[in-house]
């Protein structure tokens, strides 16, 4: 957030992409929205934060039609798919704060809403769709360079009834111009590569890499949170073994999730390129999840509903208590970033249990025994 403000302010005094005094590594799309905010007279916490909602709302709207077209959930479980993302702990935390995830968050399920559109779709209208999808998903990359897990949707949504057959015969009828489309597309890849490679994200990749077993780890303990609706941080030592329990939990319903459905679409795409990545992000932080949450509770929800065909009984008064207990964790989640919002001059000792203390304070020309 430190960043994205101070990158903000520099675009805004016509200073260029900077933090530090240095060229930013990050992708303009929010600095930009930021800097706009500046010079209109209007970048305060309200307007900031107000975007932020405006994003989740559309998010989660777009999320709903994706996981009803897509995944066949009814309208009884959209709704509670909805509350849960709502009080998901890492959505209540990060709506507040002036950073691009929940941005990236609209934007990105727009882009793979028209794509499962577009996939719908025949003739022209599915190529509108795939030109507003292409859009959306290129604003998406502005704002956070994982939207480059959009392709893989955007691709399947071009041409959703593919099959080996269809493109040898295809080939052969266009062979010269399918040639050509090829080799763009081998440039493209190749040129990405080069700029990926020489970004500060690929330097952070080699330098901090971490074996298999670590990364394994980080994703459950990311998803266990999920699941658990709480940081790990904030449980006893003893009971912290618990999140990759429930991460492992996780992983499996949203493996039985994806072996129940009867078709894949372009969501399947997306998210399956989305942990592909996250999977060799040698860092661990159940934010990097904002983007998908809903999309991840889709996935285990279809899990629990076939699981529920065979053991009816058993998943009603499980699930029952597990959305009890969830709901109770988000409720104390919005209790208490409401508590620090509300905090007027005891924000700087509330906030990270006052670690910001004295940057706080020397922001407002306050001496340390000057503070309340």
């Amino acid at each position: 957030a430190i960043d994205f403000l101070e990158i903000a302010a520099s675009v805004s005094d016509g200073d260029g992409f900077l933090t530090n005094g240095q060229p930013s590594h990050y992708p303009p799309g929010y600095p930009l929205v930021l800097a706009a905010l500046d010079r209109a007279g209007i970048a305060r916490s309200a307007v900031m934060i107000g975007l932020n909602l405006a994003a989740l709302a559309m998010g989660l709207a777009c999320a709903c039609y994706i996981l009803a077209r897509s995944m066949e959930i009814g309208r009884d479980g959209l709704l509670w798919l909805a509350c849960m993302t709502l009080l998901s702990w890492v959505i209540v935390k990060h709506v507040t704060l002036p950073v691009s995830d929940v941005p990236y968050f609209g934007v990105s399920l727009a882009s793979l809403a028209v794509a499962t559109r577009a996939a719908e779709s025949r003739g022209r209208r599915r190529v509108y769709w795939l030109g507003a999808a292409g859009l959306l998903a290129a604003l998406a990359v502005s704002l956070r360079t994982i939207g480059v897990a959009l392709a893989p949707a955007l691709a399947f949504a071009a041409c959703p009834g593919f099959s080996w057959t269809g493109i040898r015969r295809r080939w052969e009828t266009h062979r010269r111009a399918a040639t050509l489309a090829l080799s763009g597309v081998v440039a493209a890849l190749i040129g990405g590569g080069a700029v990926l490679g020489s970004a500060k994200y690929a330097h952070e990749m080699t330098r901090d890499w971490r074996g298999v077993g670590d990364l394994v780890r980080f994703r459950l303990e990311d998803w266990g949170e999920l699941l658990l609706n709480g940081s790990q941080a904030q449980l006893p030592q003893a009971l912290q073994p618990l999140v990759m329990v429930a991460g492992l939990a996780f992983a499996a319903l949203m493996a039985v999730g994806v072996r129940s459905r009867r078709r894949i679409a372009a969501v399947d795409f997306y998210v399956a390129a989305y942990v592909a990545i996250l999977l060799i992000w040698p860092y661990r932080d159940a934010r990097f999840w904002v983007p998908v949450v809903p999309l991840l509770l889709g996935y285990g929800w279809v899990g629990v509903r076939e699981m529920a065909r065979s053991r009816r009984g058993v998943v009603r008064w499980v699930g029952a208590g597990y959305l009890t207990g969830y709901v109770a964790m988000g409720l104390v989640a919005l209790a208490y970033t409401t508590w620090l919002s509300c905090s007027g001059d005891r924000f700087a000792d509330r906030y990270g249990g006052g670690v910001y203390r004295g940057s706080y304070l020397a922001a407002f020309g306050l001496g340390v025994s000057d503070g309340p």
